[in-house]
C-alpha cells in the first residue's frame, strides 16, 4: 500500500469505528483488545499484501460494486466486467481475491466454498495462459496457501469496507473515486449515520460480527 497520509488515516480510523461497533453491540471484549494492538501495524500488513510471486495484472479495487454484470431475459447473470481500473497494477493474484472474497461475500457464503471458488480462479488463469503458449507458474495448491497466508490482511479489507458497505447509500462511497481527502470526508459521513443506524439494521450480526466469529474460530485473534 502506497503511503499517503490521508488513506492511512481513513484506514486507521474505519477500524477504530469498527471497534466502536462491537464495544456498542457488547460480548466481542477480546476483539476490541485485539484490535488495540494491530492498529499501529496496519499499514506493514496491507504492504505484505504487495510481496510475494508471482505479479499479475491486478485491479486493485476489486469489490462488488465494481463489477457489471449482464442478465438474461429471465434474470440469469449472463456475462460481468470489472469497471474503474484506475487502481490497476502488478501484485499477487490473491491480492484481488482477498480483497473481493472478504468485502463482497458472507462468512457462511466464503468459508465453506473457498477451494471451490480459489479452484474456478485457477483454472480460468491457467486456461488463459495456455491460451497464450504459457504455463501457469504456480499450483492450486499454492494459491490456496498464499490465500490463507493473507487472511490477516483479508479480514481487515471486511473490517473496514463491510460497515461503510451497510450503511451506504447511494453515491456516498466509491472507494477508487475522488481524491483522499474526499473519501475520508465520505468515510467520516458514513460512519455517522451508520452508529445512527446500528440498533435498527438487523444485517449487522450477520455480515459485520460474523467477520470477527469467523476471524476467532481461524485462528487470527486469539
Amino acid at each position: 500500500m502506497q503511503n499517503y497520509s490521508s488513506l492511512c488515516k481513513a484506514i486507521e480510523d474505519n477500524v477504530t469505528f469498527a471497534k466502536d461497533i462491537i464495544e456498542r453491540v457488547g460480548g466481542y471484549e477480546g476483539v476490541s483488545a485485539w484490535i488495540n494492538t494491530i492498529i499501529p501495524n496496519l499499514v506493514d500488513i496491507f504492504d505484505q499484501m504487495e510481496c510475494g510471486e508471482p505479479m499479475v495484472v491486478c485491479h486493485g479495487d476489486c469489490w462488488n460494486n465494481n463489477f457489471l454484470f449482464r442478465y438474461s431475459e429471465t434474470g440469469h447473470p449472463e456475462d460481468v466486467m470489472l469497471l474503474d481500473l484506475q487502481l490497476s497494477g502488478l501484485s499477487v493474484p490473491t491480492a484481488d481475491i482477498t480483497y473481493l472474497l472478504h468485502t463482497s461475500m458472507t462468512g457462511d457464503v466464503r468459508k465453506p466454498n473457498i477451494e471451490t471458488l480459489l479452484g474456478s480462479y485457477y483454472t480460468t488463469f491457467k486456461d488463459v495462459m495456455e491460451a497464450g503458449g504459457k504455463t501457469a507458474s504456480f499450483t492450486q495448491a499454492q494459491l490456496l496457501r498464499d490465500f490463507k497466508d493473507r487472511n490477516l490482511a483479508g479480514s481487515l479489507f471486511a473490517i473496514i469496507f463491510v460497515p461503510v458497505l451497510l450503511f451506504e447509500t447511494e453515491g456516498e462511497v466509491e472507494s477508487s473515486k475522488g481524491n483522499e481527502d474526499d473519501l475520508e470526508e465520505k468515510l467520516r459521513k458514513t460512519r455517522d449515520k451508520a452508529m445512527e443506524m446500528l440498533d435498527t439494521n438487523p444485517i449487522v450480526k450477520s455480515r459485520f460480527l460474523s467477520i470477527f466469529d469467523e476471524m476467532i474460530e481461524s485462528g487470527i485473534i486469539p
